[in-house]
């Protein structure tokens, strides 16, 4: 080898050193309004880096919002292993999959639907339909103690503990999405 081609040799190995030393970026890092400290922080920031990405106001992760249905199908897309995601996860992309696999979202065919919220028992409903169930709520809710997804709100693994009439914030859809992920069973 030439002088020539050795230097551009050792550019190249020092600039790929350089890139796999460099840290990797990661949204949680910059979340405002989630601290270190905070008790969910590991939900939060796992969430803000692989399903709920679209963070809120400049890096505000927002805990206590209610999760629309869109955020809420977008969250289960990244989770979903057969989401064919080289198309991207628009929401025209994400709505048109998973109405061929019928999960009810209602924002399918009204668009005024993928801004409304989500209760409890939606995403119980919606996660028995992922794993190829067509169960009631309350049996849905079950399915998810089963899992070991929550354990309600005060771990009574109960219907009612659950509340599936109220709304879902991002902090219990991050939480209940970290859960699945890490039992890999989605």
């Amino acid at each position: 080898m030439n002088k020539t081609m050795r230097r551009w040799l050792v550019v190249a190995v020092l600039f790929l050193v350089t890139l796999a030393a460099a840290p990797m970026s990661s949204k949680a890092a910059t979340l405002t309004d989630v601290p270190a400290t905070d008790p969910n922080a590991r939900e939060i920031n796992w969430a803000a880096d692989n399903v709920m990405q679209e963070l809120l106001d400049n890096n505000y992760f927002r805990p206590q919002s209610v999760m629309t249905e869109v955020q809420l199908a977008r969250a289960l897309a990244h989770l979903d292993k057969d989401f064919p995601s080289f198309n991207g996860f628009e929401t025209s992309v994400v709505y048109n999959f998973y109405e061929e696999y019928n999960i009810p979202y209602k924002g399918t065919f009204d668009n005024t639907g993928r801004n409304e919220n989500v209760t409890r028992g939606d995403f119980a409903h919606i996660c028995a339909l992922f794993k190829g169930y067509d169960l009631s709520e309350l049996y849905a809710v079950q399915l998810l103690y089963v899992n070991e997804v929550t354990a309600g709100k005060t771990d009574k693994r109960t219907y009612e503990d659950f509340a599936p009439n109220e709304e879902l914030t991002r902090l219990e859809a991050a939480k209940f999405l970290y859960n699945i992920a890490r039992k890999g069973n989605f």
